[in-house]
């Protein structure tokens, strides 16, 4: 018998849960940048960079993550698995490339200082995603840039 059917609250621990410490630690950690950066590159306003903009993240399209959901959904599996590239990009790199595809004239302004307590780099090991669930990423950091900012252009107006 499936997991969830004898225990349910266990797959809304996982799944659900998961999820949301997800998003609850994108919000923490300044992840939604991208969005911001590309709506305001757009809309032709300032960008700000807080701290030097070297800070590090390891950014995964959301696609992929919901296709990492997609590939456990009704499956036996347990455990925590980490979704990521394995590789940190900048928020100066992210600025640049958001910057490149939406053809933003300005600089960044480099005026508040980096928020206190702030994970200087991180990015994830998923070779456990990989080797369990057959997960990798399929988004390229470049083209999820792209598809943001096209989802940019097509409803933000």
């Amino acid at each position: 018998m499936h997991k969830s059917v004898a225990d349910p609250v266990y797959d809304a621990n996982v799944n659900i849960l998961g999820s949301l410490n997800l998003l609850e630690a994108a919000r923490k950690s300044g992840v939604r940048k991208m969005a911001i950066f590309a709506g305001q590159m757009l809309a032709g306003k300032p960008v700000t960079i807080f701290g030097s903009g070297e800070q590090a993240r390891d950014f995964v399209f959301v696609k992929d993550c919901a296709r990492a959901n997609l590939m456990v959904a009704g499956k036996e599996h347990s455990g925590i698995f980490n979704l990521g590239c394995g590789v940190g990009t900048s928020i100066n790199q992210i600025f640049a490339g958001l910057k490149q595809i939406t053809g933003y004239p300005l600089e960044a302004h480099y005026y508040a200082p980096a928020k206190a307590g702030e994970t200087f780099k991180i990015y994830l090991d998923s070779s456990l995603a990989a080797l369990e669930l057959g997960w990798q990423p399929t988004v390229s950091l470049e083209e999820g840039l792209r598809q943001t900012v096209e989802y940019f252009r097509q409803n933000e107006k």
